[in-house]
């Protein structure tokens, strides 16, 4: 697959063009927008391409004494029985506890050394952001997880206005597109989606 290009299956719909002059003067803006966030999100792929890659020799060798210890512990214990054994009992739980420690650091190491996924282009982002439509007009149950990342929390406030009758109902949110446009990369078999991620 060449690089920039995303495939999937169709929806059988073309992205809708905006129409009327005040949707086009939104669609500049928000290609201007996305195109700033595609420039930091490249900018920031730059610099931890950049970073020094880690050791994670150190890391491993830790885990494995860590095991060796916990099963020698609970060959012990199985041994020795029930009776007056929380101490060891305690010790292997402190043995888990960082062995999972432990495996979440060498994931985070092993993700920081990846090479970087390659950089995004604004045609990418702009196909990503047309589809959203497709991708909130599925099955509730798939739709709803994304809304809710996409809005993040919702603010509702009451206001009452001087001179209105009832009161007005005002929700705030910021939008997040990132999980969003992570999911339509994902199922678009995108080369930039590692990079959404």
């Amino acid at each position: 697959m060449a690089a920039g290009i995303c495939r999937g299956p169709s929806s059988g719909r073309s992205a809708r063009s905006p129409h009327t002059a005040t949707e086009r003067r939104w669609w500049d803006r928000s290609r201007v927008s996305l195109g700033r966030v595609v420039e930091l999100a490249n900018l920031y792929l730059t610099e931890a391409a950049a970073l020094p890659r880690r050791d994670i020799a150190p890391l491993e060798a830790e885990i494995r004494t860590t095991i060796t210890q916990r099963d020698r512990l609970a060959k012990y214990l199985e041994r020795e029985g029930e009776t007056d054994l929380d101490p060891l009992v305690e010790t292997i739980r402190k043995n888990e506890r960082k062995l999972k420690d432990l495996r979440g650091q060498l994931t985070a190491l092993k993700a920081q050394n990846e090479p970087p996924p390659p950089p995004l282009t604004l045609a990418e982002v702009v196909a990503m952001v047309a589809d959203l439509h497709n991708l909130l007009a599925q099955d509730v149950a798939v739709a709803a997880p994304l809304l809710r990342e996409l809005t993040g929390p919702v603010v509702v406030d009451q206001v009452i206005e001087r001179g209105q009758a009832r009161p007005s109902w005002i929700a705030r949110f910021s939008i997040n597109l990132v999980p969003v446009v992570a999911k339509l990369t994902a199922s678009r078999h995108c080369p930039t989606s590692p990079t959404w991620e």
